[in-house]
């Protein structure tokens, strides 16, 4: 692979959301009871607490696992936006409610 700065940029990114994700992940899936605990005291997630608990630190981790294969990084910066996104509107929404 020749490097030069894009290519060099984008590995960066890439390892940095893998540190993330991971790291994410792990923590929640460490404290698991209490991450299932926050989950519930949300009106709007109280209803999916069950379900979410456990796809957000598997989407989490299968998202690290795809921005470290070089052939499904793409999908993986992908899935990486979704991700944020979705944490965006999910504190967009909890402001909402709690003003």
């Amino acid at each position: 692979m020749k490097w030069n700065a894009k290519t060099f940029v984008i590995e960066i990114i890439c390892y940095l959301h893998i540190l993330l994700f991971i790291y994410a992940a792990v923590s929640k899936l460490l404290d698991f009871e209490n991450f299932q605990v926050q989950l519930g005291q949300s009106p709007l997630l109280n209803p999916f607490a069950g379900e979410i608990s456990w796809s957000v630190p598997t989407f989490e981790i299968l998202t690290a696992v795809l921005l470290a294969i070089p052939k499904c990084r793409k999908a993986g910066l992908l899935a990486a936006f979704a991700l944020m996104v979705l944490f965006s509107v999910h504190l967009y929404c909890f402001r909402l409610v709690y003003e």
